[in-house]
C-alpha cells in the first residue's frame, strides 16, 4: 500500500504500579503484610482496569495528496481536533478516540487500497474517501467487511446506496443546490442559464443533475451546457449571446472550476455565478482571484453559523490551526463526534451494534446543526447559502 502520512492519537496506558508495590511488599515485609498489600493492590489494579475508557477505533482516508488535497487535509485537521478533544475528555465521558490516517491520494484505487489495509487493521469505524468518485468500490469493501463507514465529504447521488453500513454526513448536492438557487432566485433572474460541468468526474456529474433540478423547481431554464471534458472553455464562452445569458451554473471541483471563473470574467461576462460544492473551499478565491467575487454557494455549514456548538467549534478550531475552519473541517469534527455517540450508545461492541446506533441518531448538537440520520443513513440538518465577498464565503440572508 502507497501511504504518504499515517498518524495515531495514543491510548491511555494504564499503570503497572500495583504489581511493582506488591513485589516491593514481599522483598522488604513480612509474608502477611505483603500478602495484604499485593491484594489489595491487585484489586485497585482491576478496578482501573474496569474503569478503563472504551476505545473505538476510526480509520481516516481523505485526499492529503492529489487534486482534491485542498479539501482532504482540512476534513482531517477536523478530525483530529475531535479526537483531541474527546481524548482530553475521556476519563469523565468514557470513550477514547484512536485514529489511523491514511493518504487515498485523490484516486479511487488509492481509496480502495487504503480501505482494504484499514480492514484488515481491525477498525470500528472508518472516515472517508474524500471523493464521490473514490467513493463506491471502497464503500463496497466496507460493507462486506461490515465495517459502518461515514462519508463526510461525498456529495454525489447514491452513495449510501451501497449498503446499510454506509452513512453519509456531508448534505448532498441534490439537497444543497436547490435550496440555494431558490435563494438566488430573489436576487437574479434564472432563464438563460449556462451550465458548467466536467462529465468524466461523478461529483460534477452529480451537481450539475441537481442544478438542473433546482433551476427548474426555481422556475429558471437552460440556454446552454458546456461540458469542459470534451470542450474549450474559451471557445465555447465565444459562442454565447451575452445578452441571453443570466447566470452561470459551475459544478466542476475547485482545480477545473478556478479556471472556469477566471475564463468566464476574461470573456466580460458579469452575470451571476453559482457554483457546487466544490466553491466551499478559500482556495478558489486564491486560484480565481477577483473572479470568485460575488459567486454563490450554498453549503451544509459555515463559521458563522450561530449556534453555541459552531461558535465552540470554530473558537478551538481557531487556536489550533491559527485560521478559522471551513466546512470541510466541520464536517470532519462532527463525524467523529457522530461516531462516538454512537458508540457509547451501542448496545454491544459489535459493528453492527455500532451501525444500528449510528442509524438511531436523532438531534445530536453539532456544529452542522442539530443532525439527524434518514431511513436511507442520510444526515439531516439545515443548509445555508453563501456568497463570495472580499475573498470570503458570507451567508446570504
Amino acid at each position: 500500500m502507497s501511504t504518504v502520512t499515517r498518524r495515531r492519537f495514543a491510548l491511555a496506558v494504564l499503570g503497572l504500579l500495583a504489581a511493582t508495590a506488591a513485589l516491593l511488599a514481599v522483598a522488604c515485609g513480612d509474608d502477611d503484610t505483603a500478602t495484604a498489600t499485593a491484594a489489595a493492590r491487585a484489586t485497585s489494579a482491576a478496578g482501573s482496569k474496569a474503569d478503563a475508557p472504551r476505545v473505538i477505533r476510526i480509520g481516516v482516508v481523505q485526499s492529503l495528496t492529489g487534486a482534491a488535497a485542498v479539501y482532504g487535509k482540512t476534513v482531517v485537521e477536523g478530525i483530529e481536533l475531535a479526537a483531541k478533544q474527546l481524548n482530553a475528555e475521556s476519563a469523565a465521558t468514557g470513550m477514547q478516540v484512536e485514529l489511523t490516517v491514511v493518504d487515498d491520494e485523490s484516486a479511487a484505487t488509492g481509496a480502495a487500497t487504503a480501505f482494504e489495509d484499514l480492514i484488515h487493521g481491525d477498525v470500528d469505524a472508518i472516515i472517508g474517501p474524500t471523493l464521490s468518485q473514490a467513493a463506491p468500490e471502497a464503500h463496497r469493501l466496507a460493507q462486506e467487511a461490515s465495517i459502518p463507514v461515514l462519508g463526510a465529504t461525498t456529495t454525489a447521488q447514491g452513495i449510501t446506496d451501497v449498503g446499510d453500513f454506509v452513512f453519509r454526513v456531508a448534505l448532498p448536492e441534490s439537497v444543497v443546490v436547490p435550496a440555494t438557487l431558490a435563494r438566488v432566485a430573489k436576487d437574479t433572474p434564472l432563464d438563460g442559464a449556462v451550465l458548467v460541468l466536467d462529465s468524466t468526474d461523478a461529483f460534477s456529474r452529480s451537481s450539475a443533475a441537481a442544478m438542473r433540478s433546482g433551476l427548474t423547481a426555481a422556475g429558471g431554464s437552460l440556454l446552454a451546457e458546456i461540458d469542459v471534458a470534451t470542450a474549450d472553455i474559451d471557445e465555447a464562452l465565444g459562442g454565447l449571446a451575452a445578452e441571453q445569458v443570466e447566470v452561470f451554473l459551475v459544478s466542476p471541483l475547485v482545480e477545473t472550476s478556478a479556471p472556469v471563473v477566471r475564463a468566464i470574467r476574461t470573456a466580460g461576462f458579469e452575470q451571476p455565478i453559482v457554483g457546487g460544492n466544490g466553491f466551499n473551499t478559500p482556495d478558489i478565491a486564491q486560484l480565481a482571484g477577483t473572479a470568485i467575487e460575488g459567486a454563490y454557494v450554498g453549503a451544509a455549514w459555515n463559521p458563522a453559523v450561530d449556534t453555541e456548538a459552531s461558535r465552540a467549534f470554530v473558537q478551538a478550531f481557531s487556536e489550533e490551526y491559527g485560521r478559522a475552519p471551513d466546512l470541510f473541517a466541520a464536517q470532519g469534527y462532527t463525524s467523529v463526534y457522530l461516531a462516538v455517540d454512537a458508540a457509547r450508545r451501542a448496545s454491544t461492541g459489535t459493528p453492527a451494534s455500532l451501525r444500528d446506533a449510528l442509524a438511531a441518531t436523532r438531534g445530536l448538537d453539532t456544529p452542522l446543526g442539530n443532525l439527524s440520520i434518514s431511513g436511507r443513513r442520510e444526515a439531516q440538518h439545515a443548509s445555508v447559502t453563501q456568497q463570495y465577498r472580499n475573498g470570503q464565503l458570507v451567508v446570504v440572508p
